[in-house]
This record gives structure tokens, C-alpha cells and sequence, in this order.
């Protein structure tokens, strides 16, 4: 596993970021990592998992240029849905009262200033608020160490025939994102929809943990997430969890297949809006980026539930099972 890397991790919390914030806090120790993360629901996570040294600054609320897109279909009208669920646990972290955007901006800044390493970028949700710091900044982008994004598709997607859910959002974003020249990683459908949590996974968790009030809630996230995939997907064997996928590609590279590639975006409205066009076979001058093909699930799987016993070894929860 790789030493821990400074890192901004964008996301707009709904299970499987839940999962992703708890994997990156506690495979990034605090005292070696600048951590900022999106949302209030972010913060109730950091409260639930013992982290709340973490500051939470909120980000943009919309996309670019386009109206916003829930998906109460999969997390649930507060987006961390469940019978229990952690929205029963109102967050004391303070959030910043300053846009993400400009947050990061001027701490991209100081970190120059002071020599300080480039910051990797990681994104669970839609892009709008990196794209938004790439058009702001551009004069910061060599501050910027790599960007490493759920979403996308080599082949079909899953909210519409063509597209995925956070490029569907905002399409706009990602086309600037691709177009930055900044190192970018996009970990599509084809690699997340191979990180199921089975049952089996859900029965080592408990047995794991010990049957804790953390693991319940945990179970409680999943069995929650697994549902509404079956009843939205048909996914049968458990729900796919994307966005952890990021953290653990940067924390442990080798548990991943990777290839460089032209992507495209489409940004035209119709009913390919959101298509990520990877070339594959290099026939078009798309911005070429490294598009994950391959996980060992295996491998995932064991630092996932590293990282929710190290959660659950810190946790303060105090609820009744």
C-alpha cells in the first residue's frame, strides 16, 4: 500500500461515499493528509466513524449550466436513507461558510507558496466544483498532482442506455476536467459493478466487528443501498460500491488494470448526453487519460473492512440496537 497522499476528496454523500469517506480517513492518517470533504451529510459520516477532525466545506449545489439531478430512487430522500440510518445523528462539525472552490483555491496557493507537494483530487460525485477550480485557477494547475473520478463508462451506462449517473449531471464539468492536461484516472461502471457487497461480505463485516452498534449501522447503510439496487437494477447479488473504488486505486494501485486512453464526452443534449466515448483502440485524438478496466475484488474487499474495524475500533456512537 502506498504512503499516505495529500488529498481533497469531492463527494455528495449517499452510501457508497459514505463508504468512500470512511476508507480514505482511515487509509490517510489525519496527521499526514489534508482531507476536505463535501456536505453536511459528510459530516454526520465523519461524526459516525470517529473523524471529526476533518473540516467540511460545502460545495457547489448545482451543475454549470444545468438543473440538478437527484436520485432519491437509490439513497433515499436524505440521500443516506436507511431504517436507523446515520441521518438520526446530527453533526457537530463546524462546516466552512466559504465555497469549496474558493477554499481550495487559496489553499492550492498556499501550498505553493510554502513548497508543500501537489494535492491529488479525488471526486465520488459530479465534477462541477473541480472543473469550476481548473477555470478559476489555471494558473495552480501544476499544484494539482492527479484527479481521480467515479464515473463514466467504457460501454452502456446506468441512467440512461448511454450514460453515467455523476457524467449525466454534469457533462460540462467533465469535459473540462478531460481537456485540464492534469494526470486524470476515471474508474467507470465496468470496474465498480465488479464491488459487490454480497452477503457473505455483509456477514464478515458483522462478524468482523463484532456485532457493534457501528457495524449495525453500517449493515443497516447496506442493506438499505442493496435494496434499492435490486429493486432499481436488478441487481441480485448485492449493491456495486462505486466510489470507494477511487480511494483504494490511490492508496493501493496494484489491486487495479488500468489503460491510457482518448475519452470524450458528449455534451450535446439527446439521448447520448453523458456518453463517455473511450477509445480504445486510439483511432481519435480524445484527451487521454488512465480509465480503470480491472479490480481484485478480493483485495478491495479486505481494505474495506480494514477500514470500517479501524472505524469501528474509534467510533463514539451511542445508539440503541
Amino acid at each position: 500500500m502506498n504512503p499516505p497522499t495529500p488529498l481533497w476528496l469531492d463527494c455528495d454523500p449517499g452510501h457508497d461515499d459514505a463508504m468512500a469517506i470512511i476508507l480514505a480517513g482511515k487509509l490517510q492518517p489525519q496527521r499526514q493528509t489534508t482531507r476536505y470533504i463535501d456536505s453536511r451529510n459528510a459530516a454526520i459520516v465523519l461524526k459516525a466513524a470517529g473523524m471529526e477532525g476533518i473540516r467540511v466545506v460545502p460545495g457547489q449545489t448545482k451543475p454549470i449550466t444545468r438543473s440538478p439531478l437527484p436520485c432519491p430512487d437509490i439513497h433515499g430522500e436524505t440521500g443516506l436513507d436507511g431504517p436507523m440510518g446515520l441521518p438520526l445523528f446530527d453533526p457537530t462539525l463546524v462546516l466552512s461558510d466559504e465555497k469549496a472552490v474558493l477554499y481550495l483555491g487559496r489553499l492550492l496557493q498556499t501550498r505553493k507558496d510554502k513548497g508543500e507537494p501537489p494535492l491529488t483530487l479525488i471526486a465520488t460525485g459530479p465534477l462541477t466544483n473541480y472543473a469550476l477550480l481548473l477555470t478559476l485557477y489555471p494558473e495552480l494547475h501544476n499544484q494539482i498532482k492527479q484527479i481521480i473520478f467515479m464515473g463514466g463508462s467504457i460501454g452502456p451506462g446506468n441512467w440512461t442506455p448511454c450514460a453515467e449517473f455523476n457524467i449525466l449531471v454534469d457533462p460540462e464539468a467533465v469535459s473540462i476536467v478531460l481537456h485540464s492536461g492534469i494526470d486524470v484516472t476515471m474508474v467507470p461502471l465496468e470496474v465498480t459493478h465488479q464491488a459487490i457487497i454480497t452477503d457473505a461480505i455483509i456477514q464478515r463485516l458483522q462478524t468482523q466487528l463484532k456485532g457493534s452498534k457501528f457495524s449495525a449501522v453500517l449493515v443497516d447503510l447496506l442493506l438499505f443501498f442493496k435494496k434499492t439496487y435490486q429493486d432499481v437494477f436488478d441487481f441480485q447479488h448485492g449493491p456495486p460500491l462505486h466510489d470507494p473504488c477511487t480511494v483504494a486505486l490511490l492508496c493501493a494501485p496494484e489491486l487495479f488494470t488500468c489503460k491510457r486512453m482518448g475519452v470524450h464526452v458528449i455534451t450535446a443534449d439527446g439521448p447520448c448526453l453523458g456518453q463517455t466515448i473511450c477509445d480504445i483502440y486510439a483511432k481519435t485524438d480524445s484527451p487521454k487519460i488512465n480509465v480503470a478496466t480491472d479490480i481484485k475484488v478480493d483485495g478491495f474487499m479486505d481494505m474495506l473492512l480494514d477500514a470500517f474495524d479501524q472505524a469501528n475500533q474509534h467510533t463514539p456512537l451511542n445508539i440503541t440496537v
